[in-house]
This record gives C-alpha cells, structure tokens and sequence, in this order.
C-alpha cells in the first residue's frame, strides 16, 4: 500500500465545490484488509445518505478539508460525487504494472484530462465532464477494474499527478468525455438501456427508501440468525444495499452481521456479491428493500422495534436512537449551516410555506411568478434570489397552465425551456401514501428544490378540513416529502369565510408552517402579505396587479389571454376595506377614519383615539365605591394596532391614514428591500 498524502491543490473546478470529506485506513470485522473511511469536515463519520441535505450540509470546500485533515493527522481527502457537479470519475483499479506500464486504452482517455495515481499506487483516478451513471466493472479477465461515479459516491484525490498530465499541461482542466471513453463504458458495462422495463410499473427500479439510520438497521439485524439460507441471506444484503444506496455503511452493515454466522466465508466473498447488486440496480426489476428485513422479522416471532407505515417517520418505544433526539453543545450549533431564503425575507429555505387567499384573489399567479423568480434567479420585488429547481403540482387549474406559462414568457422575454421547472396536471391523493411516494420520486428525479402543491383542498378529496385527523396526515406527507427530498413545500391553500382568521379550516395548519402569506384583493389591486414568518420579521406587504396578455388566437380568430403579476412598488399597504374591521370598536376607527374632513391629510392618533373613545359607552358598575377601570382608551388602541397590523389602516408619522391616502412620497413603497 503506498503511503498516501494530502494534496496541496486540486483542480479549481473541483476545489470550489461544496463537496469535500476527509478519510484515514481503518479495520473493518473479521479481519479484512483495511477500509478508506471517509469523514466529514468536523471529525465526524460521514453516516446515514448520501447527497441527503443532512449530508450535503456536512460537506466542506477542499482547502478547509484539507486543513483540517492535516491537522487531524487524516490519511487523505476526498470527493462527494453528486449528481449536479455534472462530472464523472473514473476510477482504474489494479491496471498499473510492477513496472509502471499503464495499458494504452486508458492513457488514450485520460492523458485529455487532469489525472492522478490513486492511494495504492497501483491505479489511476481521473475526472471528466458529463454523466456517464454509476457502474462498475471488476477486474476479471479484462485486466484490470473500472468503475464510474457520476450521481453518487466518494472518491479519493491524493494529487500525484500523472506524468502524463503534468506534461500535457492538464493539473487544471477537466475535459468533455470523449468517444474513446464511451467505447470503453460500452465494453465493460454493455448497454446502458434498461434490460427489461415494465412500462406499467413506474417504481420498478426506483423503489423509496425506509429512510432509517445505520442504528436502527443494525437493530433490525440483530433479531435476525445470519446463518439463514443463502437465498434469504443475499436478500437481506440487496435490501441494505438499495437502502444505503450501496455505501460503506450499508456493506459495513451486512459484513459486520454476517461474520458471526456459521457458515461466514470471507469479507472479499461479500464484495462480490455486493458489487453485484450495484449492477442489479437499474435493470428496470423491483428492487428488494427494507419492507423485506422488516417481514423476515416480523414472520421469526419477534417484536418489530420500528414500525413504518408509507412516508411517516418511524415510531418507536426507544427514543434514543441514532442521531434522533442529539445533543448538541452550543458551539456545534454555531457551526450549523444558518436557514436560508430562496427569496429574501419573503420565501425561506425551510419545510413548509403556506400561501392562502379567497378565490379569485390571485394566489396562484403570485406563487407561479415567485417560483418562476426563483427558478430564474431573477429578483422578486427588488429581493434577492437564490435560484433553484421547481416542481409544481397544477392539482387545481392545470388546464390553464399552458397560457399561464405563455404569458410569463411573453411579458418577461424569456424562454422556459431552458429553467429548471416541471408540473404534475394530475391532482394527488395526500390522504393515501401512494400519490406521495409517487411525488416523491417526481421530486428526487427532477432535483426538486422547491415543490408547489396547488391547492390542499385538491390533494385533500373528501377530507374534512376543518378536522385534525385528515388535515393532520396530510400535513405529515407534505412533512415526509420535505424529510425524503429536502425540498420546501409550498401549500397553496384557500381563505376562509372570515378573512380576518386567515386559512380556511383546520388552525394547527398555521402552527405548522414555517412561513404563510395571505394574498387578497381589492378591485383591481391585489396584495400579497407575510402574516407569519417563523424565523424572520412577519407584516411586509407587496402590492401587485394582475395584467392581461395575448398568448395566442383560438380557431374563431379570437385572442387567447391569461395573466401575468406585475409588482407595484409604489403602493404601501393592503386593501382599504372595512371587511377587515371585526367587532364594534374596530368598525369605528375604520369608519371615523374615512369620515374625516381632510382625509388626504390623516387623523393624528392622539384625536382619532379620544374620538373613537368617546363614542364608547361606559360602565362604572353597580358600586360607586369601587367603580370599575375606564379601559376604553387602552381597548382604542389595541384596536388600532390591530388593523394597522393587518393593514385595514396605515401609520405614517404619527397620522393614520386609509391605504389609498398614504402621501406617495417613495420613502416606504411595499417592494423596497429594507
């Protein structure tokens, strides 16, 4: 084994990614040839799945890694392969001879590219542009290994250079794959073509995941004799294999019970047949998963000590599994990545965002133009955008999709063809588990960042909405696609008959939402306004309108329309409508608000409070002894507050105005980004 060391440098392409791990040797049970185990930036066993945003959050920039792998005295580092690096590695095992030939065929391919001896000396590693899958080729009679990583993995980088590539000049570049490359894919791997599909059978090779962590399986296993049949035993090593996604851990795993057994015959044995689910995989068969091991334990008489029932987390009587329920000091919590925006102040990077509003409000073109925002990278309403993947469920309106789509492009000049965003037309049922894990996949498929549900109520068929239980799982899928995916969901959902109680129905909604924004309407202005924001400041409001444009004519030569949301910075607040006014006091600002002489002008506070105030009746009680508190002073404005809060009325220098009064001086517009 040649010693290994730490590269100083690395390509820079590699080098700027967010992808790096540290790894040292380590022993594995029973006695088998030492292991490169990788480790995340904080000296923590890189665990549980890999590309996972868990995961992806532990990973660190190459010159932190190697910093800290220096100093922690770690063997080497290395690379997280993840599917939107947009890269391959090539990994050549055993194809360097004593004295040093490497066979024509692969310096043909990699004497184009930056590449490298690998940590044994014994093999090349080199990196090319474009995907080429996952697939490994053993040694056999071809002499020597080849495997590819393009959607998951790690790889080691040690930075000994080939002398090929340090006279080519290529220590810094990356090229395209070439034909000499796909060649050799075609010869080791043979079609990539799935060998039998079954078109009816959308999961098959595609199979979800029981999302359980390397405890809980070796809980699983441990109920288990690893001295079963073969045909049983290879069918727990498949099942750990598509639950892992065929990482260290999953083999660890495996090796590590069935060493105990009587008839364990060698580690190396078990990397065959390991490898071999790794070429199962894809083939367009059902995959054997976690639902197996979870039979096989159930059928040998014992108590399941996880219960998993569609995509709902586990259940269980021991609470201190795993990572759940952790610990952290406050210093490990600092280091935690801080929760981000996909549109500042407006759209966070968290779990569930519900937007609502009456029918007809607009809700639906002010979310398709936020997410379009986002796909785009575009600022909203003067806020900055962090871009992502969208995929949007048109459960309700899908029809008009298409003219929708065709106005945005239209009324911005751009072509959508080329953003990252897909729509499901087909409403889901959210109340099953099915449609959801169907979701899911459409969402992992599509490197889904955010997931748009339009609307609960058609994702809801037949579910009480004002009732906790069918409201309740149906949030708990919306909560299992954020958990399986790391997307965020948002929920377009409707007002209720009382617009002043926000969303309609069931209220532990609002409880579960990181963020919700009400979008109502008055005439032809419209608004958009954060009522709630979990972590971040709630009652910034936008106005917008909703403008008509020509997509196209019908077969009568008449014009095809739909709309497009054009954003009014210059408006303040919301809707000036006495809807918003509830009870008796309120009606009274708001009306002797709108009675006042010089509107234009606004009522000081001081004056409209004793107004009102003394409109009110009074009731000392029947002791004059000990009458009872004047409050209505203190009742006039609480009430206050509350409409400017909900924007029924607007403050300005100490005058209360009615929204279209507000002086149009610019120094608060609605899309300013304080």
């Amino acid at each position: 084994m040649a010693e290994t060391a730490i590269p100083q440098r690395v390509p820079t392409d590699l080098a700027k990614l967010q992808a790096w791990l540290m790894w040292r040797w380590e022993g594995v049970p029973g006695g088998g040839k030492p292991r490169k185990i990788p480790y995340y930036f904080s000296g923590c066993r890189r665990h549980g799945f890999q590309g996972s945003p868990e995961d992806r959050a532990k990973l660190s920039t190459f010159t932190a890694v190697r910093d800290t792998a220096l100093r922690k005295g770690m063997d080497g580092v290395g690379i997280a392969i993840l599917p939107e690096w947009g890269l391959t590695g090539l990994d050549f095992d055993d194809c360097i001879s004593a004295d040093g030939h490497i066979p024509d065929e692969i310096m043909e391919i990699v004497r184009r590219t930056y590449c490298e001896f690998s940590p044994s000396g014994k093999g090349v590693r080199a990196f090319v542009r474009g995907k080429l899958g996952d697939r490994k080729s053993p040694v056999s009679g071809a002499g020597f290994g080849f495997e590819t990583f393009s959607e998951k993995g790690f790889l080691t980088v040690t930075g000994a250079l080939l002398p090929v590539c340090e006279t080519m000049g290529n220590q810094n570049y990356i090229a395209e794959a070439d034909d000499a490359l796909r060649a050799l894919c075609q010869k080791r791997f043979g079609s990539s073509a799935p060998k039998t599909i079954n078109p009816d059978d959308f999961l098959a090779g595609h199979e979800p995941r029981h999302g359980m962590t390397p405890e809980e399986i070796e809980a699983l296993l441990a109920q288990l004799d690893p001295s079963m049949g073969r045909h049983d035993w290879i069918r727990v090593g498949m099942a750990l294999h598509q639950e892992t996604e065929g990482d260290e851990t999953g083999f660890e795993l495996w090796n590590s019970w069935s060493c105990t057994a009587d008839n364990y015959v060698s580690e190396e044995d078990l990397q065959k047949d390991w490898d071999g689910f790794t070429r199962r995989q894809g083939n367009g068969q059902r995959q054997i998963t976690m639902a197996t091991v979870l039979k096989m334990v159930k059928d040998a008489g014992h108590k399941l000590a996880l219960v998993r029932s569609g995509p709902e987390s586990f259940t269980s009587d021991d609470a201190s599994r795993g990572e759940r329920f952790r610990a952290y000091t406050p210093c490990e919590l600092l280091q935690r990545p801080a929760a981000g925006w996909w549109i500042k102040r407006v759209i966070p990077d968290a779990s569930l965002v519900v937007v609502f509003g009456e029918s007809g409000s607009g809700k639906s073109f002010a979310v398709l133009d936020i997410v379009l925002s986002i796909a785009r990278g575009a600022p909203w309403a003067g806020r900055k955008t962090r871009k992502g993947n969208i995929l949007y469920v048109a459960a309700e309106g899908g029809g008009g999709f298409r003219s929708r789509l065709e106005a945005y492009e239209k009324a911005h000049g751009v072509d959508l063809a080329d953003l990252p965003i897909h729509i499901v037309i087909e409403p889901p049922d959210f109340l099953g588990s099915d449609d959801v894990e169907l979701i899911v996949q459409r969402a992992l498929t599509t490197s889904a960042n955010i997931v748009v549900v339009d609307t609960l109520a058609q994702v809801t068929p037949g579910g009480n909405e004002n009732g906790s239980e069918d409201m309740g799982r149906a949030l708990s899928r919306c909560r299992a696609i954020h958990e399986r995916t790391g997307a965020t969901l948002i929920l377009v959902h409707h007002a209720g008959k009382d617009r002043t109680k926000g969303a309609r129905g069931w209220s532990g909604l609002r409880a579960a939402a990181d963020a919700e924004i009400e979008v109502s309407r008055n005439g032809a202005r419209r608004f958009l306004k954060i009522s709630k924001m979990k972590d971040g400041r709630d009652g910034e409001q936008f106005a917008f309108e909703l403008r008509d444009v020509v997509v196209g004519w019908d077969e009568d030569g008449e014009s095809r329309t739909s709309c497009v949301v054009s954003i009014n910075p210059q408006v303040l607040s919301a809707p000036a409508s006495r809807d918003g006014a509830s009870g008796k006091v309120q009606r009274l600002i708001v009306n002797t608000v709108a009675g006042w002489g010089d509107i234009a002008a606004g009522v000081p506070s001081s004056d409209l409070e004793a107004r009102v105030a003394g409109q009110l009746d009074f009731d000392p009680g029947p002791n004059p002894a000990k009458p009872k508190r004047d409050q209505r002073d203190s009742n006039v404005r609480r009430a206050i507050g509350q409409l400017i809060e909900r924007g029924v009325i607007v403050e300005k220098d100490g005058r209360i105005y009615m929204p279209d009064g507000v002086p149009a001086d610019g120094s608060e517009g609605g899309g300013r980004d304080a």
